[in-house]
Order: structure tokens, then sequence, then C-alpha cells
């Protein structure tokens, strides 16, 4: 089972809509349906109610979509105390989704000299660009 995939279901959940979630993400939404489908395949369960209106979750995908939430903060907790073991400092900056991907990272990496400074863009709480 991959991250990604847990974090495609959990934009789609929060959005309640497949193609917000796939400009949220980035990403085609077939892209984004695949990975869901990974998802449900691996885990034997439908996660989302697909409508013309949006998703809903069943209550599998309730389930998921908390338990998949504690995962991914546990990881990145864990990728933060690794990374102070190398005296590494993460900068986050938050902006608007154009600009995060965009104009940051072109500009913020010709200022960026300081080799224990790793910089991302965040346009929503999960989901940065390393740059």
């Amino acid at each position: 089972m991959k991250t990604e995939w847990m974090e495609a279901f959990l934009v789609t959940a929060e959005t309640g809509s497949l193609t917000k979630a796939s400009e949220v993400l980035h990403m085609t939404q077939p892209a984004l349906s695949k990975q869901i489908k990974s998802l449900e395949n691996a885990l034997e369960v439908s996660l989302l109610h697909r409508s013309a209106h949006g998703v809903t979750l069943t209550t599998a995908g309730e389930i998921v979509f908390e338990e998949s939430r504690e995962l991914l903060d546990r990881i990145d907790q864990m990728k933060r105390r690794i990374g102070t073991i190398n005296e590494r400092t993460t900068l986050t900056l938050g902006s608007w989704p154009s600009v995060a991907m965009t104009y940051l990272p072109r500009h913020v990496s010709r200022q960026a000299t300081a080799p224990n400074l790793k910089l991302k863009t965040a346009h929503r709480r999960r989901h940065t660009r390393s740059i």
C-alpha cells in the first residue's frame, strides 16, 4: 500500500469530488481514480460512493479516512525526527497553488544556499512539493 494512494483518497474525501481532488493534486482524474482503486483493491473494500453529485464515504471509507490521516501524520513525524539527526531544518511556505507550483520553486531555489535547509511549498495541509 502506498502513501500516495492514501493522500489521493484523503483529498478526494475532503473535497467530496474527484474533479476537485484531481485539481488540488495536479493530476488527471483517471490517474486519481486509479490510485483510489488501487487502495480499494489493496484493502479489498469499496471506500467511496460515487455519483453525479460527487463522492461520499462508505462505512469502510470513514474508517480508512481517520486511520490514513493518523498514519500520514505519524510518517510526517518520523521524517521530522530523522531530519533532526542530520540537523536538517525544513521551512514550509504556504501559498496559493499557482504560486506554490510555479513561482516559488524557481525563485526560492536560487536563494536557498544553506546545505541543511530543506524548503517546501504547501498549498494544502498535506500536499507539499519539495524544491
